[in-house]
Order: C-alpha cells, then structure tokens, then sequence
C-alpha cells in the first residue's frame, strides 16, 4: 500500500511544480521521502527529503521544517551515518523549541537518546531518555504511549549498565502505564523486561512467572518476536536451574517460531542455548549439530553483514554524487536566469542609450549588481565541488579501508586458531576418538576456508590501494605466458585452447593485473565444465566505432542461469555449493575491478547448458608507430 501511495505522491509532485505550488511541492517531496524511508529505501527517501530541505528557508511551515529535520535525521541514522543524523536530530529539536511544541521536543530528546544509546554511549543516553520522560510527565496532553517508551528506553539502558535495580524499577513503572491503559502489547514487552531484571537478579521464581505471563499475552495478541523471546527466556532461566530437559522443551518451540518467521539473528541466540542444553544431557552428536547451524548461520550473517556495510558505504557514495549533481543543476539555473537578467539589461541599455544617459548607467549599475552576483555563486558552485569531493574521497576511503581492515587484520587470529588445532590434532591424536577427528576435521576445513577467502577479499582491496604501471603491451603475450602457468592443469583436466592468435593486439594496460583476469576466466571454463571434454576458445575482436577491443573467452561448460548473469561478477556471489565447486566468490568481482580500472567493461553471455563466453573490453590505444597500427589491422572486425 505504501508502494501505491508513493505512485500517486509522485503524480501530484509533477503537476505541483508545473502549477509552481511552493509550499505543496515542499509537502511532497516530505511525504515521498517519508514513504521510501518506510519501505527501507533509504538512498531515494534521501532523494526527495534533500530537496525539500534545499526549499526550507523560503517561508514554509515550521511545524513541517521540523518534521522535515527530524526524517532526515532518522535516514542518516538508518545508514549507520550518526553524526549527520545527530546535526538533524538537534535542527528539529531547535526548531520544535521555538514553536512550543512539547510532544515533538520529548519526540527529538528520545531519538536523540536512542542515538547514543546504539553507539553504546549509555550515560548520554540516559541524559536525553530522562528529559524526555520529565516532559511527558509534566504534560497530561501527551498520549501514555510515549511516557510507556522513555520508561522502557531508561529501562533498557540501566539494564545494558548492569545496574539491573534501578533498570527494574523503570520497568514495573512501564508495566504499570501499560496495566492502566489497557495495552496488552506493551504488557507482554514490560514483562519479557522484568524477567530478564529478575533472572539477573537471581529472584528465579518471579522471573518465571513475568516470562510465562508474556508468553501467555503474546500468544493471545500473535506477536510472534515476543513469544519467541518468551520462549527463549524461559529456556536460558531452566538452564540456569540446571533444568536442561525443560530448557530443550521450550527452546524447540522457540526453533521451530524463529523458523517460521525467517528470525535470523533470534535463530542464533536459540541455536546456542540448544546446543548448551543438549550439552547439559550428554548428547553430543545433537548438540555438535545445532552448532554446526549455528556455525553456518553466523558465517553467512557475516557475509551478509560485510556486504550490506560495503552496500551502505557504496550507498553514501552514490548519494553524495546525487546531491552534487543536484546542486549543480540549482547553481545552473540560478546563473541561466541571472545571465538572461543582464542580456535583457543590456539589450534595453542599447535601445535607450541615444535618448537617455541615466537610464544607461541605472542599467550599467544593475548589470554589474548581476555580474557580482553570477561571480558569487560560481564561487559558491566551486567550494561546493570541493567539499562534496573531499567527502567522496572520504567515503571512497572508509571503503577501502573497511574492506582492507575485514580481510587483512582477521588473518592472524585464524592462523592462530589453525595452528592450535593443528598442535592439539598431533598431540593427542591417541587420544581422540572417531568422532571427536571428525569435528576437529570441521574446524580446520572452515579456517581454511575463511583464509581463503580473506585473502582473495584482500587481494580484491590491493587493486585500489597499489599503484598500477601501465604500459604498451602484446596480449598475445599475456594469454602465452597465462596458458604456460597453467599447463598441468589444463593437461589433467584434458582441456582443448584454442587461441586466435592473430586477432590479439598490442593494448596499454598493467601485464601483471591482466594475466589475472585471463587466468580466472580460464580457470572458471575449465571449472565449470559439462560432460564432455572441456573446450575454450580465446580471441579478440575490434569495435572502431566505440575505439575499444572486445576480448573473449568462450567454453562449452554448463552456462549461466539468465538471473545470474547480472550479479555474477559482485563480491561472495556463488551460484553453486562449496561441495559442488571450490572456490570464495571474489574471482570475477577482481576481474570487474580490474577491467574497470583499465577503462573497460565485462559481461557475460550464456545459455545453460549450452556453454558461456564472457567478454571484456579495452580501450585502443593511440599510437602512432605504423608498425603498431599494422598490428591492430590485423584484428578481426567486431
């Protein structure tokens, strides 16, 4: 329903700038970026809301402006972007000050509490949660709902502090507002809180009955995290009751909710309390089970993970050359209209200037007024030009930088780990049985794994961050001495090269990064091969109209699927299994680097079953010796 409301909003924008509605346009763009914040669609919510901050100034509602600040400020937070949000958060508040707007400033003191409270600053956080529930205090006006949230925040925070009295007190007072209210959902969340401050506490008795009584409200209502949770604490208090049979009990129910619901991060909390409880019974092989799903689990979290920080920041980036480009067009078209004022002032001082002196220099005045102020903001346009660029620099940076730190800095603690599996596997090998081989076998084949994978992931980070030579070279050359790298495998593997070499040209590029693009192409035609005897076809071909060489490599393997073939070539995308192929993911996502660092692009063409030939193109060089411009006319033409 919101995807149609954003349908119609984007209808009524367009006849609102064309009727030239200021103050309905300024509307829109809010009620646009509201609605795709509401879908988590960030980047375009930003879209719409920075344009609706660029007309705050010009007489718009303040009540608006300060909602405006405060979407803002929830975006930026949603993208992990707190300093920006927290400038926001402070707009809005000033603003909401100044209207007297006692509801929207308890509103601003809690998000601002919130944003300290995910960054773990807890005792700034406890200063705005505290303001806000003052206010909501003082204020019969403002609905219990939002004296229930501060009392909960305060709650929730004393409890991160481990001072679990003074965090139970602000829970019971929240249970309190939502007995008297009548809000059954706020009932069972104060109760999974207070069970959690007694099971703290070690008062076991009164945290099973809080936790009972939420289960018992959440399955009333349907709310199924709460009964999940419910479950889960119900199970974690048994085992610390040494119950572990009642403990498994309800943490199966808990499984089995957090299956139904696709619940990751809950699913892990379960899995581990599982494991631990069938560890309490003996039973190993189940409890090695459950942690193996775990084990799966948090390492696909952690590519997941890694992906969406590297999307987030690639997000930002894009948002950022977003708002430069939008900038430029405003600082465009205020200097086109400035410019036709002066053209217009000009051609009316050349009309009069024959009859009347004075009206010439009232014109010469205005033109110069225009010109100071076409020269200013040129001004305004380059130092907005450097400022965005240091921040695409910046973000650029952090990008690099987080990819670099993820692959580089965990290496270590995994060798360590290998090395002390490797030293207990040969120092008690006597004394290990079958089984116990086994899991140690599982560890040390998902360190190799991980290593493997940090490193193609910090191969990935070298291409940006060394410098690369380039130089005229022959591409014969490269295939040559890739095919003689790789002769034994091409031997065992019975593969038929076929290369065309008269159509490889002379090309400028580094020799090093292309024998690697030519390398994992090759390697993945021989990987993924069909039932017969794996074929590969090399060459090149020539685009003059576009100026570029179209480089190909084609195999008869199994093919590509049509909805792979757009995200084969981005980080950790595996079509297949481990067990089916080797291999991390990052091979084709390195060639794209590489290519796009040499100026060129690469796709895929495939049928499955039916083989695949991925293509790529380099710029042709402009040379000058006709020896080398005899060469490219021997390419084939594209």
């Amino acid at each position: 329903m919101v995807q149609d409301a954003v349908g119609y909003y984007k209808i009524a924008l367009k006849e609102a700038e064309l009727l030239k509605w200021g103050e309905k346009v300024f509307l829109l763009n809010i009620k646009l970026g509201q609605s795709f914040s509401k879908l988590s669609k960030y980047e375009e919510a930003l879209v719409y809301l920075k344009h609706a901050e660029a007309m705050a100034d010009m007489q718009q509602p303040e009540e608006e402006q300060a909602k405006l600040f405060s979407l803002l400020g929830a975006v930026y937070e949603s993208l992990g972007s707190y300093t920006q949000a927290f400038d926001y958060q402070l707009k809005s508040l000033s603003s909401r000050e100044a209207q007297g707007d006692s509801l929207g400033i308890a509103e601003c003191l809690y998000k601002l509490g919130s944003l300290f409270y995910y960054q773990k600053k807890y005792y700034e956080a406890l200063t705005y949660y505290q303001r806000a529930l003052d206010i909501c205090e003082k204020n019969e006006s403002i609905s219990p709902k939002y004296l229930f949230n501060c009392l909960s925040a305060l709650g929730s925070t004393y409890e991160e502090m481990d001072r679990q009295n003074e965090s139970l007190a602000y829970n019971l007072r929240a249970q309190d507002i939502a007995i008297k209210t009548g809000n059954d959902r706020n009932k069972a969340y104060a109760m999974l809180n207070i069970g959690e401050n007694y099971t703290n506490l070690g008062s076991f008795v009164k945290a099973k009955e809080s936790f009972l009584e939420a289960l018992a409200l959440s399955q009333k209502l349907g709310i199924q995290r709460a009964e999940i949770l419910s479950y889960q604490r119900l199970g974690e208090l048994f085992l610390k009751l040494d119950r572990a049979e009642e403990a498994a009990g309800h943490l199966y129910r808990a499984y089995y909710l957090c299956r139904d619901t696709g619940s990751k991060t809950l699913m892990l909390e379960v899995l581990e309390l599982l494991a631990r409880a069938h560890e309490a019974t003996y039973n190993y092989e189940a409890a090695n089970a459950y942690l193996r799903e775990y084990a799966v689990m948090k390492d696909s979290m952690l590519n997941e993970t890694t992906v969406k920080e590297i999307t987030r920041l690639g997000a930002l980036y894009e948002l950022e050359k977003k708002e430069t480009a939008i900038s430029l067009f405003q600082t465009e078209r205020e200097l086109s209209a400035a410019k036709q004022q002066a053209d217009r002032l000009t051609t009316y001082l050349l009309i009069g200037a024959s009859t009347l002196l004075l009206l010439l220099c009232a014109g010469l005045f205005y033109w110069v007024v225009n010109q100071r102020r076409s020269n200013r903001l040129l001004q305004q346009l380059n130092d907005q030009i450097e400022t965005q660029n240091r921040q695409l620099q910046s973000y650029n940076e952090e990008l690099r930088q987080y990819a670099y730190a993820a692959s580089h800095d965990l290496q270590e603690p995994l060798r360590t780990i290998g090395s002390f599996v490797t030293i207990l596997g040969r120092k008690y090998a006597d004394h290990l049985d079958g089984q116990a081989q086994q899991y140690m076998g599982y560890i040390t084949d998902g360190v190799t794994r991980l290593q493997q994978l940090l490193r193609d992931l910090l191969a990935y980070t070298r291409i940006e961050r060394e410098k690369t030579d380039f130089e005229l070279l022959s591409s014969r050359s490269v295939v040559q001495s890739v095919l003689s790298g790789l002769q034994e495998s091409i031997r065992e593997s019975n593969v038929n090269i076929i290369v065309d070499e008269p159509s490889l040209p002379l090309i400028y590029g580094n020799s090093t990064r292309l024998s690697q693009v030519f390398q994992n192409l090759i390697s993945n035609a021989v990987k993924f091969r069909g039932e017969t005897d794996p074929l590969v076809e090399i060459g090149c071909m020539t685009s003059t109209d576009k100026g570029e060489y179209v480089f190909y490599v084609r195999d008869n393997g199994i093919g590509i699927p049509d909805d792979f073939r757009e995200r084969m070539f981005e980080m950790f995308t595996r079509l297949h299994a481990r067990d089916e192929y080797e291999g991390s993911g990052t091979g084709l996502a390195t060639c794209r680097k590489i290519i796009d660092n040499h100026g060129g692009r690469i796709w895929a063409e495939s049928e499955p079953g039916m083989g695949s030939v991925v293509l790529f193109t380099l710029p042709i060089p402009d040379v000058a010796d006709g020896a080398v411009k005899a060469h490219f006319s021997r390419a084939a033409a594209f």
